[in-house]
């Protein structure tokens, strides 16, 4: 026997993504038991059970409830998404984001589940398996629907920041932005964007 016998062989196939991935944990278990009965040396156990081992972690996450804005309350929403809930509601409309996102693999996602894993992400520094549990999503969907996120706003909103050459970012304006930003409590007096 040899690596021609991988099952990790067939799932770089088209099997795809979540099938993939619960196909190379269910593959171990009978590895195990052919092992047992002697149906394999020890060399050929060792072969096939590393590399059938996935490289990602197993995470639960369909043991969480799906994600719901109406769960959490301001502070929560300030504190994982760093805006309130009604902002929330708010900056979806204003980036013109749908109720429904579907994803170039195919992921189905709310509109606003989609914005909150995306603020999420860039809320502070955090790797996708810290947003399992808050989205009960698995960690390739997270990425392909923040990715996807990124993408749509970019591809919508860019134009906003390539030029400067624009009425609102004048001296007369900027110096509004910089005094408006240091009466809310910022030291520096010529911080005029975050």
């Amino acid at each position: 026997m040899g690596a021609s016998l991988s099952l990790g062989n067939v799932v770089s196939g088209d099997l795809g993504g979540v099938f993939a991935k619960n196909f190379l944990y269910a593959t171990r278990e009978p590895m195990v038991a052919l092992r047992l009965d002697n149906l394999l040396d020890d060399d050929e156990f060792m072969l096939l059970y590393d590399n059938n081992k996935p490289s990602n972690p197993e995470f639960q996450y369909y043991d969480y409830d799906p994600f719901d804005l109406e769960d959490y309350n301001d502070d929560e929403c300030n504190a994982y998404f760093r805006f309130k809930k009604d902002d929330l509601y708010r900056l979806k409309d204003a980036l013109q984001i749908p109720e429904r996102i579907k994803c170039t693999n195919g992921y189905r996602v709310q509109g606003l589940e989609a914005i909150c894993i995306l603020l999420s992400r860039f809320a502070y520094p955090c790797r996708y398996g810290d947003m399992v549990k808050t989205f009960a999503r698995d960690v390739p969907q997270l990425c392909t629907i923040s990715t996807h996120m990124i993408n749509f706003v970019y591809s919508e909103h860019s134009y906003l920041v390539e030029t400067l050459n624009r009425f609102w970012l004048s001296s007369e304006h900027l110096m509004r932005y910089a005094s408006a930003i240091h009466a809310k409590g910022a030291a520096l007096k010529n911080c005029w964007g975050l």
